[in-house]
């Protein structure tokens, strides 16, 4: 088990979490342990992990925004924005995309780093 996932969270909140069933070529415990660092708002996890699968599906539109999603809750906006205009290139009309933009564009207007 990777603590870095799970915090300092009891088995019973670890038996509750979903397991993600979007298909590509990630494990059932890879979505798992995603969906683990996701429930405990461990953004760094989730970004490691991602950016692993995204070596293997580069243009994965959920992956992108998720690690995209997951940098803007770090306070890194601009590579949230990199991450948003590369969906937004790969898939024009992705309200994903245009989500993050709009989302970490904001922050940054606020002079968040």
């Amino acid at each position: 088990m990777d603590e870095r996932c799970y915090g300092h969270t009891n088995k019973s909140d670890r038996e509750r979490l979903p397991i993600n069933t979007i298909k590509n070529k990630m494990s059932t415990e890879g979505w798992e342990e995603a969906a683990r660092c996701f429930y405990n708002q461990n953004w760094r996890g989730l970004i490691e992990i991602n950016e692993a699968k995204l070596k293997d599906d580069p243009n994965s539109e959920f992956l992108l925004w998720e690690t995209a999603d997951a940098y803007y809750n770090l306070g890194k906006c601009k590579r949230a924005i990199e991450l948003g205009e590369r969906i937004r290139d790969l898939y024009p009309d992705s309200p994903n995309a245009k989500d993050i933009i709009e989302r970490a564009k904001a922050m940054l207007g606020k002079n968040v780093k």
